[in-house]
């Protein structure tokens, strides 16, 4: 069984798939460039992660989940990351992964990336999220 963040990435991999802008272009933690063929896309990250003991037995997990859109650059391209966004941020509004007791939007970050053989624009939505861990076995969420 996988770690109980890895478990609460794939659910909102999952959630995040089939939106109109990205269809099933969503992939996790990839870290390789992001040609033409792959975009319009999303990347899904579990990035950092605190954790407090709030019993003899169970941790409560504070896990930071990013979720990238990318789309190729053409003039309307800020609208477009706007749009996505919205997409992603009314799936993320309605329902929490697998597991997790919360799950809130707490920033966003624009960027504009010529990595790859496609220039291309970059929203960051940043969420928290928490979940609750059995002490000793991290796969296992409560």
């Amino acid at each position: 069984m996988s770690h109980a963040r890895t478990q609460v990435r794939d659910a909102t991999k999952t959630l995040v798939t089939g939106l109109a802008t990205t269809g099933t272009n969503v992939h996790a933690n990839r870290l390789r460039n992001f040609e033409d063929g792959d975009l319009p896309c999303l990347n899904v990250i579990d990035a950092d992660e605190q954790a407090e003991l709030i019993s003899i037995d169970t941790y409560n997990r504070a896990l930071l989940l990013l979720v990238e859109v990318r789309i190729k650059a053409t003039a309307a391209l800020d609208d477009d990351l706007d749009a996505a966004a919205a997409e992603v941020e009314a799936v993320l509004d309605k329902a929490r992964p697998a597991g997790a007791k919360e799950l809130t939007l707490v920033s966003s970050k624009k960027e504009k990336s010529g990595e790859g053989s496609q220039p291309h624009g970059l929203i960051t939505l940043e969420f928290s999220t928490e979940y609750c861990t059995a002490r000793g076995a991290p796969e296992v969420i409560v």
